[in-house]
């Protein structure tokens, strides 16, 4: 059979082979001359067009109307050559896998009509450039979301994960419901208490619960309970086991330092610390001798990191994470003694850090993306620190490890997995 790159067109014709097999093909990649040659050939090649095609005499031709056919048909071709010569093909911000071109074969002729458009949607010639240009004339010119069922835009450029009817209306947790979500963490707990391991349940507050004065159409007055407080609250009231709520931390400190990342979903260093320093003191009323580290360990400095997820999604991907980042005043003990992927589970990366020769307690948690801000605090205060990025409890890894504490982390915006066991 023919060999491709799938970057060029051909036809497959079924139970048809050709005598020498083509192995050695490539698709032609872009030149200067080429792309010169394209233009001034089309360019050329219009002018020509118009002008034998022209009723009125040459001293009353218009050259400003021959100047917009030409251009309106030069932009028209534009995608045609930005797809031949792979023009604009570096875009980062898309987290989906863009559609493939499909071989066309005569038994699916009229199938494929439907494939390539989906191919040619996606991968036009300067796709990217006009997609990013028209986000940032929404964003920055008209203060409009690209994607309002996602991001929405809040005051004093912060942004915000969720639509307004999803988030403000968002409806209370049942009595059944809390009944339910007592039930399966007290089983979970259960489990572990039967294996000699202390488990702890952290679910880290989302960003328009801290911030929400930045959110429009928020009114405290109305929107006053959210559903990780209620379920402290009903925990509190009913049950032994505790989840830890570092919401009240969180408020109290966010006038002194930003402690969520304006243009990303995730709390920064100091937010993350704060979550550290709430989940450590309930672990040190079990083990008194686990060290808890202070604000005094570290200096603040501003640092720019990876690309802010919010601004990514709509587009607009020069927007960096900037904010107050953590530098350890101390020299780390912990060392990364092993990092791989989870064979049952792709995207489940784990993480092993571990320090010599500790008696300190060994700790596994399975976290989510927030859950990452914490490594660099809790591997410090442990023995042997295993991060699962997953969004179950995996007990096989529990059996291999055998920690001697459990954490469970999640966003507020998933607390509805408590509901399952």
């Amino acid at each position: 059979l023919y060999s491709t790159t799938g970057n060029d067109p051909y036809i497959i014709v079924d139970q048809l082979r050709p005598n020498n097999k083509i192995s050695d093909y490539k698709a032609e990649s872009i030149n200067l001359f080429s792309w010169i040659f394209a233009v001034v050939a089309s360019f050329l090649f219009f002018i020509f067009l118009v002008i034998i095609t022209r009723k009125e005499p040459a001293a009353k031709y218009s050259l400003q109307k021959l100047f917009v056919v030409v251009f309106t048909i030069f932009g028209l071709l534009m995608p045609m050559w930005g797809l031949r010569y792979h023009i604009d093909m570096d875009w980062k911000s898309e987290k989906r896998k863009l559609a493939e071109k499909k071989p066309f074969h005569t038994k699916q002729a009229f199938e494929y009509k439907d494939s390539y458009e989906k191919y040619f949607n996606d991968n036009f010639g300067y796709r990217r450039f006009l997609i990013y240009n028209y986000n940032f004339l929404l964003y920055k010119i008209l203060n409009q979301s690209p994607l309002p069922k996602n991001v929405i835009l809040g005051y004093d450029d912060w942004m915000f994960y969720f639509a307004v009817p999803e988030l403000l209306k968002w409806p209370n947790f049942s009595p059944e419901e809390l009944i339910t979500l007592k039930d399966n963490l007290e089983k979970r707990n259960n489990y572990f208490k039967e294996r000699g391991i202390k488990f702890y349940v952290l679910i880290a507050t989302d960003k328009i619960n801290v911030y929400n004065e930045f959110f429009p159409g928020f009114d405290p007055n109305r929107h006053t309970t959210n559903r990780l407080n209620q379920l402290d609250e009903f925990l509190k009231k009913n049950s032994d086991f505790n989840i830890i709520n570092p919401t009240k931390s969180l408020i109290e400190n966010k006038d002194k330092n930003i402690i969520y990342y304006k243009q990303d979903s995730h709390w920064n260093d100091l937010g993350a610390f704060i979550g550290y320093t709430d989940l450590l003191k309930r672990i040190k009323k079990d083990f008194p001798l686990v060290p808890i580290k202070t604000f005094n360990d570290y200096k603040v400095v501003e640092k720019t990191n990876e690309k802010a997820n919010l601004s990514a999604m709509i587009g607009i991907d020069t927007t960096w994470k900037t904010g107050p980042h953590l530098v350890p005043v101390f020299i780390p003990e912990s060392a990364i003694l092993n990092k791989y992927k989870n064979s049952e589970d792709e995207y489940s990366e784990i993480l092993v850090k571990q320090i010599k020769n500790s008696t300190l307690p060994r700790i596994l948690m399975f976290r989510d993306s927030y859950g990452e801000y914490l490594i660099p605090y809790i591997s410090e205060s442990f023995s042997r620190s295993v991060f699962v990025f997953t969004s179950y409890i995996d007990e096989s890894i529990v059996a291999e490890e055998k920690p001697d504490i459990v954490v469970y982390e999640i966003t507020e915006g998933r607390i509805n997995m408590l509901l399952k066991y």
